[in-house]
């Protein structure tokens, strides 16, 4: 018929699209629009705006918008799926407000767990979380520590004391290797806590996951934990569920009766891997299995990147042209106390400093979010803090490319590196002074990614929380 030949016509025209990708972007796009400008049907409409979704480009949206508002349920899926890839790219870009509408539009349509994991991921890159499984009773506000050594060792004992309390700030020995905690919320809609992502494709290992929780009265309550492979859960320093052996994860495959103590409760699983795959996730509803909305310890990424001793904001300034000329070059004086206030010329150019905070939760700073996609340039980072003693500390500095460190007007550490970031790339011993304490870097930048942290610890490793100055 007609209508099957105009059908056929619009998806073959879109792997025409699909084939220009790579090498021909916008004339891709453009296709994708067009193609979705002829279809008729929801088949061809879906397939078009799953095309363009590949791509997420902005321009794309005055086409998308209205199909949220007009199509048939399966149109509106497939154009909230676009949206999701829209506002991905606009978190990226810094477009948080325009972001932050897409992406809340089109949770209530999306269906695919994969794209609801992806919505409500970028909303939680803005400092907005969904919790999308803390709806159905899922802990989601994990902190993860491994890998914690190896399967047959994690049977039969623990390298994390069980019966209190963790402190994720402290540092944990797993061997003659230290450990620190990290931040790992999920946003899966069903709890999903991906162990390969959070802590590597690892076989014969372990790791441990931990989260706080409050209720505002004492309470019977069903437990609920899915695993892959074994998993030991305590709730409060209490084992209330276990399962030692081999299996694929799925929800809810073990469950007890527990009780909960009105205020602050804290659970803790060990998940111990054989090969493949390894997961968790823990739910909690009522005894007859109706979910419990709890409150979950929650922090802002700046407390997070705080409480792990990264510095969490700097002022900034740059860019300034030619990477080898400022290996040399000194548009601020380093040795000298900075002056916020007056900007700082190189040659004709004037810059002015401003202030950032970081929203990584591993305290990276990303210099092309906050500066541009640029090559071949350099910039300043600067920081104060305040210690109430004198003491000695680690500087744990990660850059891509070049870094130079002055603390207090000193020049502490130098690595004219082209490499990629990384945590605690260099570790350099300081001495910092009772007092305010003056923390600038020089980063370059050869091309590709451009990124700077700073974290701060005690010789032994933990983590120093020091007070910055602010604006």
């Amino acid at each position: 018929t007609g209508g099957e030949t105009a059908k056929a016509a619009v998806l073959a025209y879109l792997e025409i699209g699909k084939a220009l990708v790579q090498p021909d972007r916008p004339r891709a796009i453009a296709i994708f629009h067009e193609a979705l400008g002829l279809a008729a049907g929801d088949a061809e409409k879906s397939a078009a705006l799953g095309c363009i979704a590949s791509v997420g480009a902005p321009e794309s949206l005055p086409l998308v918008r209205p199909l949220m508002e007009q199509g048939s349920d399966t149109v509106k899926r497939a154009a909230a799926g676009a949206l999701v890839a829209i506002g991905e790219a606009l978190v990226n870009s810094g477009q948080t407000a325009q972001a932050e509408e897409l992406l809340t539009g089109a949770i209530p349509h999306l269906e695919d767990r994969n794209l609801l994991r992806r919505a409500a991921a970028a909303m939680r890159a803005m400092g907005k979380p969904v919790a999308l499984g803390a709806e159905r009773g899922y802990l989601t506000e994990y902190w993860v520590l491994g890998p914690a050594g190896s399967r047959e060792d994690l049977r039969k004992g623990d390298v994390v004391p069980a019966d209190a309390r963790v402190d994720i700030a402290k540092t944990v020995m797993v061997g003659d290797q230290s450990r620190l905690w990290q931040y790992r919320p999920t946003d899966d809609p069903v709890g999903h806590v991906d162990f390969e992502q959070a802590v590597g494709q690892i076989n014969d290992n372990g790791a441990y996951a931990y989260v706080e929780f409050e209720v505002p009265a004492a309470q019977d309550a069903l437990i609920k934990v899915g695993s892959d492979d074994d998993e030991v859960t305590w709730l409060n320093g209490q084992k209330v569920v276990q399962y030692i052996g081999d299996r694929g994860w799925s929800p809810d495959q073990d469950s007890a009766d527990v009780h909960l103590q009105a205020g602050t409760n804290w659970v803790l699983s060990k998940v111990l891997n054989g090969g493949g795959q390894w997961a968790l996730s823990v739910r909690l509803t009522d005894r007859d299995g109706k979910p419990l909305a709890v409150k979950q310890w929650s922090k802002t990424p700046a407390d997070i990147v705080a409480l792990r001793g990264c510095l969490s904001s700097y002022w900034v300034v740059g860019p300034f042209a030619g990477r080898e000329a400022m290996r040399t070059a000194a548009p601020v004086e380093p040795t000298a106390p900075i002056d916020l206030a007056q900007p700082v010329k190189q040659g004709d150019e004037t810059q002015s400093w401003r202030w950032v905070s970081v929203s990584d939760v591993r305290g990276m700073l990303n210099l092309q979010r906050v500066i541009g996609n640029m090559q071949d340039v350099g910039c300043y980072l600067y920081a104060e803090v305040t210690a109430d003693k004198a003491q000695d500390v680690l500087l744990k500095i990660g850059s891509d490319d070049d870094v130079y460190c002055w603390l207090n007007g000193e020049l502490v550490w130098e690595n004219p590196a082209a490499r990629p970031w990384g945590e605690d790339q260099d570790v350099v011993k300081a001495r910092l002074q009772q007092g305010a304490n003056r923390i600038l870097l020089k980063v370059l930048q050869g091309g590709g990614d451009w990124a700077a942290s700073v974290r701060i610890t005690d010789p032994q490793g933990n983590p120093l929380v020091l007070a910055q100055r602010k604006p």
